[in-house]
């Protein structure tokens, strides 16, 4: 289901996490002006956070760690923003269906395009 996938978003401006998985390690408290704005709704954040979760490179499985990322058990998904990994170089190829880093050939994961949106995580995330 999509409520337990990540999905690469050029269109967010924060990382969202939609659940205390994929080894959440909460950094502080969220402060009540703290909310989303997606769908035309609005949802408050309930903490800030570190994730980590497993993505699929060309030769193997490895893991990445996201950071500042906005816990908000209601959102539908979880969310990698593109625009926050912009400042470390970090770009997506929709026809190659992958995100690197500076250059085309330094690779950081595959991603699986399905249903309309960016697949960044791999499925397997246990």
């Amino acid at each position: 289901s999509i409520a337990a996938r990540w999905i690469l978003d050029p269109g967010s401006n924060i990382h969202v996490c939609n659940s205390t998985h994929f080894g959440w390690k909460e950094t502080c408290k969220a402060l009540p002006q703290d909310v989303i704005i997606a769908g035309g709704s609005t949802s408050a954040i309930q903490a800030w956070g570190d994730v980590c979760f497993n993505v699929n490179t060309p030769h193997r499985l490895c893991k990445i760690q996201l950071t500042h990322v906005a816990l908000v058990e209601s959102f539908f998904t979880n969310i990698v923003s593109l625009s926050r990994c912009r400042a470390a170089g970090i770009q997506f190829d929709s026809g190659r269906n992958m995100v690197y880093q500076d250059h085309l050939s330094n690779i950081i994961c595959s991603l699986e395009h399905k249903n309309g949106h960016w697949l960044i995580d791999a499925e397997d995330n246990n």
